[in-house]
């Protein structure tokens, strides 16, 4: 499951708004879609996730 290593839980909506970007992105893996999610400023943005939270 999508970030199945971390404790987060997303809502219906975000997760969905994740799914339409990977679509949009032709991101066929979960692994890919994570770090997309996490390197991509503007994507961090359009699901509403906190900018400044830094990730390793």
């Amino acid at each position: 499951m999508l970030f199945e290593s971390r404790t987060q839980i997303f809502r219906p909506v975000t997760f969905f708004k994740m799914l339409l970007i990977g679509y949009l992105l032709n991101v066929q893996f979960e692994c890919e879609l994570e770090q997309e999610v996490i390197l991509n400023i503007v994507n961090r943005w359009f699901l509403g996730l906190d900018l400044s939270e830094s990730h390793t």
